[in-house]
């Protein structure tokens, strides 16, 4: 008991420290490229009830964020909002919102962002009882310092972009499904649903987690469902004797399975139904249940026909004839079908989809790319992720191959299954790679498993457990010490912050997000004048009282701030 109430309090101190990193930095950050659109949309969206804002997304975290917002004096302005279901407006709303509420929006973002702490703290809460679970307390503490001190974390999880709440509610999702899975009942499966479908509504990349649930309910039933194709009697309501307790084993669980194959479909479907109902609540059932060829759209899997590149604004059906935006389903029996998903729902994933087919420049290591990288991921997280995680895991990986999966085959399975699928994917939509925090997801679950390198069952040898210990600390130094820079964090291996637009540039080193701190430098050194500055995305920098003029077009001798 002792021993669980000190790193009870460990970690409790770690997440405080967690929280005071946040709101710190939240505070001392300029809004990012994509804020500005995503707390003018999420306003709009509790004031109309309307979600085509930004439906490229879908819509919990930026009304999270919006809702303190809402109780503040603060200025609208929807006139560049353009008409059409297909319309992307949401930026130049962005950047209307900034010019109503000028350096205002500063403290409006930085309580917007206080908002969303709570997603952090779910996801360091849930990799540490995960990591505990299975290899421990001390595995539990070492995935919640993970968690908590990642830069990557740190950066992204005090801003109000849905990347650490994705990954977050996409690992408490998987953890719940671990519970159900060792034992099976009714009230497992409902919440199970619950965290689902809230997860869906933080970004689209949650879908994975039902292919991910699915693989690993049918691998943790196989050795079961042999046992039974020998002996009928095996599944029942409470298995129990020698045939139970090889179940038990083979599956890698404590406890008795609790029911049947057939009773755990059900309540996979409960689960399922569950999900697709919070999904509509959260959307307001906002033309759910629309026929699927009723919709118009542009993406090249959704329509059959390769899209053209050109303007988003679809008013009319000559428009959307000669945009080539169709509907593949049409005068097929898929068609009649009526989805039981909000058309905002299905339409964003159709938008996002047709990104995905839109090439566009990466760049990586140097060079750039129509088209991007395959491995633009793995060499991203190989610069990005601290020397001391990297150690971490080469100790881990180390731990699995003279271990194996020991007999908890389908726990560590439920850790690994995730971590594959969404790198995967990820690094199949090569079209798209130039933001690594869409590989966010991976972590939590990477965190998990390096944990197990520091369980007495794995390094055994003393020398092992101490370097291990000293990889999360010099992991925990190295963050701490860029801190509050950690969007821009490189690892020593890259040459740190300051070498890392030789890597990788955009969301990964420079999203707009030190422009508060030029404001004050330029406040301290009023020698520095005229000060240019410019920047190809997002709101006008003066709005925030960032006084420089803009760029000229070729070198002049002077003061530039890039």
């Amino acid at each position: 008991m002792t021993g669980k109430l000190h790193w009870a309090s460990l970690g409790l101190f770690v997440l405080l420290g967690h929280v005071g990193l946040l709101m710190y930095s939240a505070a001392w950050h300029s809004p990012t490229t994509d804020e500005p659109a995503h707390l003018a949309a999420g306003l709009s969206m509790w004031r109309t009830g309307s979600f085509s804002d930004y439906s490229v997304n879908p819509p919990l975290v930026r009304m999270v964020a919006s809702f303190p917002v809402l109780f503040m004096e603060h200025g609208t302005d929807n006139t560049s909002r353009a008409p059409g279901a297909f319309a992307r407006s949401e930026f130049s709303v962005g950047n209307d919102f900034v010019r109503m509420n000028g350096e205002r929006t500063l403290w409006l973002l930085t309580v917007a962002r206080w908002a969303c702490i709570p997603f952090s703290l779910l996801g360091a809460w849930t990799c540490r009882v995960w990591a505990r679970d299975v290899f421990g307390p001390p595995a539990g503490f070492v995935a919640l310092c993970l968690w908590c001190l990642s830069p990557m974390i740190l950066g992204h999880g005090a801003v109000i972009t849905a990347d650490v709440p994705c990954a977050a509610m996409f690992v408490t999702t998987c953890y719940a499904f671990y519970i159900w899975l060792s034992l099976p009942t009714w009230g497992a499966a409902f919440t199970v649903g619950i965290l689902l479908g809230t997860a869906l509504l933080t970004k689209f990349t949650c879908l994975l987690a039902i292919p991910v649930m699915v693989f690993v309910w049918l691998v943790s039933i196989y050795p079961c469902f042999r046992v039974a194709c020998m002996a009928k009697n095996v599944w029942q309501s409470q298995t129990s004797g020698e045939q139970g307790n090889r179940c038990k084993a083979a599956s890698g669980f404590k406890h008795s399975p609790g029911s049947g194959v057939r009773r755990q479909l059900l309540q996979l479907t409960v689960t399922f139904l569950t999900a697709i109902a919070v999904v509509n609540i959260g959307y307001g059932f906002e033309g759910s249940g629309r026929r699927l060829d009723s919709y118009q759209f542009r993406s090249r899997l959704f329509t059959g026909v390769p899209h053209r590149t050109g303007p988003l604004i679809i008013d009319d059906p000559a428009t959307v004839a000669a945009s080539r935006f169709g509907n593949r389903f049409c005068g097929s029996v898929l068609g009649a079908l009526h989805i039981p998903l909000p058309e905002n729902y299905l339409g964003g994933i159709d938008i996002q989809r047709r990104d995905f087919e839109t090439p566009v420049r990466s760049y990586l290591f140097g060079e750039w790319k129509n088209g991007g990288w395959w491995y633009y991921y793995l060499a991203g997280f190989l610069v990005k992720l601290p020397i001391g995680t990297l150690l971490l895991i080469a100790l881990a990986s180390f731990c699995f191959l003279r271990t194996g999966v020991r007999a908890g085959a389908v726990v560590e399975l439920l850790i690994g299954v995730p971590l594959v699928i969404v790198m995967a994917t990820c690094s199949a939509q090569t079209n798209m790679s130039h933001h690594l925090r869409y590989a966010m997801p991976v972590l939590p679950f990477l965190f998990i498993w390096i944990s197990r390198s520091v369980c007495d069952w794995c390094v055994q040898a003393q020398c092992l457990r101490v370097f291990a210990c000293t990889a999360v600390v010099g992991m925990s130094m190295a963050s701490l010490f860029v801190f509050p820079h950690s969007l821009a964090f490189f690892n020593v291996f890259a040459g740190g912050p300051n070498n890392g637009q030789m890597f990788l540039l955009d969301s990964n080193f420079d999203w707009g997000q030190n422009r508060i701190y030029l404001r004050e430098w330029m406040e301290d050194h009023p020698e520095a004048r005229p000060m240019s500055f410019e920047s190809p995305l997002g709101y006008d920098h003066q709005l925030i009282g960032l006084k420089c003029i803009k760029a000229p077009h070729s070198p002049t001798p002077g003061w530039h701030a890039i």
